[in-house]
């Protein structure tokens, strides 16, 4: 019943977004021409994936808060996903989204600075399932906040076409939020459908 609640009060609340026109995005237009180093102090590698490295930091500007940095290569056949992640995670502003802060390009080395969750994604949680085993209350909850997350998502006429556990995040505040947009697509009036990411990679 409760999950029921919560999902129908973020239905309630839409957005009510106009699909927006078709327009080019231009990466240099998205990142920042600041020095990332004399801003993001006491890097240190906290992860690896397909994508790239994934960094922690403290970020000068805020005070030494700890921020997350994800460094990807740049190359002729990923610009393209990655303009578009970046441009749609800097257009997007909800409690389930894994906040974005900036981002750089030193060299071939795209830096794509967020907000860091503490608790690591959801797959770190499942794969120790002999100890740390989710009650029926807990998986509920993560539904419901995901869910809610992607209903923003929708609401904004984008698709993230990734949801996995992997890109479930959770915070030490308990927080939920769906992260990794990078094979993500935003819907225009000229183009309203997409096909399966796998064919556009």
């Amino acid at each position: 019943l409760e999950f029921r609640r919560v999902l129908f009060r973020s239905h309630t609340s839409s957005l009510q977004v106009e699909i927006p026109d078709e327009k080019p995005v231009n990466l240099q237009d998205l990142i920042s021409k600041d020095d990332p180093n004399a801003r993001l102090v006491n890097q240190k590698k906290i992860g690896e994936g397909a994508a790239g490295e994934v960094f922690c930091a403290n970020d000068q500007t805020q005070n030494g808060k700890v921020v997350a940095i994800k460094k990807m290569s740049l190359t002729a056949q990923n610009l393209k996903l990655l303009t578009t992640e970046i441009s749609i995670m800097k257009g997007s502003s909800h409690e389930n989204i894994v906040a974005y802060i900036d981002s750089y390009l030193l060299e071939d080395k795209l830096w794509v600075c967020m907000e860091f969750m503490g608790g690591g994604c959801l797959t770190e949680i499942l794969e120790q399932y002999e100890v740390v085993r989710m009650t029926e209350g807990h998986i509920a909850r993560l539904c419901a906040e995901t869910l809610k997350g992607l209903l923003y998502i929708h609401e904004m006429h984008r698709i993230h076409r990734d949801i996995k556990s992997d890109n479930i995040l959770l915070g030490d505040d308990g927080s939920v939020k769906l992260a990794d947009f990078g094979y993500a697509a935003q819907l225009t009036k000229q183009k309203q459908k997409r096909k399966d990411r796998k064919s556009v990679v």
